[in-house]
């Protein structure tokens, strides 16, 4: 099965959203400056909504161990989907 990839902006930051990959109905990931973590993009359970349908996303895994990711470099970060019950 191939992963379905769009791209939204949540908070200012281009967030891909990779349907059918890890927990949930996919994975969200972003990328954001060392030092706007928690400012820029996407946080733990911010909703969305695509096509009329509500979403929610999980907790957040920051990179930070990433090269660099502690000084100026871009951190990526990722959370899992899903859906939100009406």
């Amino acid at each position: 099965m191939s992963t379905k990839i769009e791209t939204i902006t949540i908070n200012g930051a281009e967030v891909e959203l990779h349907w059918g990959e890890g927990q949930g109905l996919g994975t969200a990931i972003s990328t954001c400056p060392a030092d706007k973590v928690g400012e820029t993009g996407p946080s733990d359970g911010e909703e969305f909504t695509l096509r009329g349908k509500t979403y929610r996303l999980g907790q957040h895994d920051y990179s930070t161990d990433q090269p660099g990711c502690e000084d100026d470099e871009e951190c990526t970060c990722s959370a899992a989907i899903y859906v939100v019950e009406e």
